[in-house]
């Protein structure tokens, strides 16, 4: 029998609007696909020669919202018609779906699989399907199915489950860490812009893409995507499936289907002279379907991908050791990929010279 809960399918329509939503205005005003994997991937180098300001402060914007419902409400928001809507899994959830061994393998998994596809959930699913890009749709197709399987797998061969919960103590002292961090992320949007020299321009692109993230953070707390348990019964193929998740990304490449065609009618976007997006009529390669399956056994163990994980990092402790993982398993794809292509050229270098001879 499919779980089924109205209330959760009309919360996750509507995530899926404001998911759909951010990304639309994001491409009309700068004219860039929304890939969450790799905007995490420049800031965290802190590349600033791929748009550091604009993506810095969609990140900032993206955890702003959910982390206040969470210093709020805590993990639920009671109604005064008593209906009780979950914002995240309590700490004790979390860590008997996923062991520390599981948040640091799935971590890397999902950092190298991204950097090795060029994208996760939002920049394949959401903002690939409704252009229908082949590359995506073959993205999504590989990494969902990979993500069904480990999930369904593991539940029926139980592995990297039933985690050990860290003492009160430390978890008080993550969360007054965590409290002030957000702060100074929050503080750090501000300085991007001041401390610029064209500082009217400045303000306007952190400010918007601060916005553009705020509406993309509010869709994927409230349409159920930071909470691990709900997208792990979305992946798991058992008699109590929980389709919730499927009204996620209909409701934004639905949406993204019709906000897209309107933006891309005009002729460029608002704040650039072009759009810049990935060919859609491209094949896809051998990379790009391995890194998808790469990246759905990582989602399929651990249920996150990186835009939730960043704002599950201010309500469940243990995702920091995702993320610092999902930063190393994209560094370490960077690092041997350009080992691997200088190691070619020098191959065609020496071939050639040979032939010369």
């Amino acid at each position: 029998m499919v779980y089924w809960n109205s209330a959760e399918v009309g919360w996750a329509v509507f995530g899926g609007f404001l998911i759909s939503l951010s990304t639309t205005l994001n491409l009309r005003y700068y004219g860039k696909v929304t890939g969450l994997s790799g905007y995490f991937n420049t800031v965290v180098k802190g590349d600033t020669s791929q748009e550091f300001q604009r993506k810095f402060s969609f990140l900032a914007g993206l955890i702003f919202l959910p982390v206040l419902m969470r210093f709020i409400f805590g993990y639920y928001i009671i109604y005064s018609n008593n209906y009780v809507q979950y914002l995240f899994d309590p700490e004790v959830l979390s860590v008997a779906l996923v062991d520390n061994w599981g948040f640091t393998i799935g971590g890397f998994l999902v950092g190298f699989g991204t950097k090795m596809a060029n994208g996760c959930t939002s920049g394949h699913g959401v903002c690939g399907l409704p252009r229908l890009s082949f590359r995506s749709i073959t993205a999504t197709v590989v990494f969902l199915l990979t993500a069904v399987i480990i999930a369904t797998f593991r539940s029926y061969n139980p592995f990297f489950y039933n985690g050990a919960a860290w003492s009160q103590g430390f978890l008080n002292a993550l969360y007054w860490v965590g409290l002030v961090l957000f702060i100074i992320d929050q503080l750090a949007v501000v300085a991007l812009a001041v401390t610029k020299p064209n500082f009217r321009t400045a303000l306007t692109e952190v400010f918007q893409s601060y916005f553009f993230g705020n509406l993309f953070g509010l869709g994927l707390v409230l349409s159920g995507m930071c909470r691990q348990s709900k997208v792990i019964g979305f992946l798991i193929w058992r008699s109590t499936w929980d389709p919730t998740l499927l009204f996620v990304l209909l409701s934004a490449v639905l949406f993204n289907a019709i906000g897209f065609r309107l933006v891309l009618s005009r002729g460029a976007p608002v704040n650039n002279d072009n759009f810049d997006l990935p060919d859609a009529t491209a094949n896809p390669d051998w990379r790009l379907v391995g890194g998808a399956v790469i990246f759905g056994l990582g989602w399929g163990i651990t249920g996150l991908c990186p835009g939730p994980a960043l704002i599950s990092l201010f309500a469940l402790s243990h995702v920091f050791m995702f993320l610092i993982m999902v930063a190393f398993g994209q560094v370490f794809f960077e690092q041997t990929h350009k080992f691997y292509v200088s190691r070619k050229n020098q191959n065609h270098t020496i071939q050639d010279k040979l032939l010369d001879q």
